[in-house]
């Protein structure tokens, strides 16, 4: 069967071709019985976003919700931007969003959203930083989750962009730089309190993730479980001194990553080889353009060493790697899903 999420057919132009005002992002989310999708593209764009609770097998719409918000009105500050300027450390954040009406920045829109892939933690459904019951209903309450500060779909790895598992209640970002959030004892004094990476795989007791520190580093870390009578904390927290390490433990990757999952007690990455070390030579970015192939490798979720390494023809998309009944799927960047199990690949 088919089911229109779109309110109305009604299309414009996006990046060269004719699609809806109200495209369905990413993957649809089934949770508890439940297919979970929204259609839209910001709660500030043509009446906003639908998010919708189907029945898998009919398309039958079980609960909905619009997802909207009014432009911002009020005034613009009692601070003029001198004045915030020199209140405020340089590259902690700038003086213009004080200035706003809705005090937004780029991390966090005080009440709008933009649509990307849904996830759930077992209780609730989340939308970026927004969180939904089973009927799609918005709640007050926020709720720690995974979540991109850009878009779980972006890989083009910007200085601002982390996967993050907690709830996204910052605003006013103090350490949005890497060269900052990495820090040990963070910076301005804040620091980023829940585990955050380039990608993350986790599960109820562990989260593993990449980062780039010096290189590429993969790395082990304690979660915290939560339940619904745990009191929220924020992300960003006063850095204690001195910061304690949070890391079980980590090694250097040789490799670009671009897909990281976990099966079992190995963690399988999937990227591209290292870039040539003299950038004068015509292959220098060879590695990083996918003309060198893709690489798979294998290690141990309980310390880290390498287990083993298999090339591959071309490197994974962003995120492209999944684990079902013992097999490993890969989806490369030439359009080919390739199947490994046991040694063996298939097409």
């Amino acid at each position: 069967g088919r089911f229109r999420a779109a309110p109305r057919d009604c299309r414009t132009v996006a990046f060269e071709r004719v699609e809806s005002l109200w495209p369905v992002h990413g993957s649809v989310l089934v949770a508890n019985g439940v297919a979970y999708a929204t259609a839209g593209r910001s709660s500030y764009l043509d009446g906003g976003i639908w998010m919708y609770g189907l029945d898998p097998a009919t398309g039958k719409v079980l609960s909905e919700s619009r997802i909207s918000s009014d432009h911002p009105r009020g005034d613009e500050g009692k601070l003029g931007p001198a004045e915030m300027n020199q209140k405020l450390p340089q590259n902690a954040t700038a003086a213009k969003p004080f200035q706003a009406p809705d005090l937004s920045d780029a991390f966090s829109m005080q009440g709008g959203a933009t649509t990307d892939v849904l996830v759930s933690d077992g209780r609730f459904v989340y939308m970026r930083t927004l969180r939904f019951d089973r009927q799609c209903v918005r709640q007050k309450q926020m709720g720690r989750h995974l979540f991109s500060t850009s878009r779980l779909l972006d890989g083009h790895e910007n200085h601002r962009s982390h996967w993050m598992i907690g709830t996204g209640d910052f605003s006013r970002i103090p350490v949005a730089y890497s060269w900052i959030a990495n820090r040990p004892g963070g910076a301005y004094g804040s620091h980023v309190a829940v585990p955050y990476g380039l990608m993350l795989a986790f599960d109820e007791q562990t989260v593993w993730g990449v980062r780039r520190v010096k290189g590429y580093t993969l790395f082990a870390e304690a979660r915290k479980p939560t339940t619904l009578e745990d009191e929220p904390q924020p992300d960003l927290r006063l850095a204690p001194k001195p910061v304690p390490p949070n890391w079980d433990w980590s090694v250097n990757i040789n490799m670009r990553p671009r897909a990281l999952v976990r099966a079992g007690s190995t963690l399988l990455i999937g990227g591209m080889p290292t870039l040539a070390t003299q950038r004068t030579s015509p292959e220098t970015f060879a590695g990083f353009e996918g003309r060198k192939g893709g690489v798979l490798q294998m290690f141990s979720a309980e310390d880290g060493p390498t287990v083993s390494t298999t090339k591959l023809a071309t490197p994974p998309v962003w995120d492209g790697m999944a684990v079902a009944q013992g097999r490993l799927y890969v989806s490369r960047t030439d359009g080919v899903v390739e199947c490994l199990s046991g040694g063996a690949a298939s097409r």
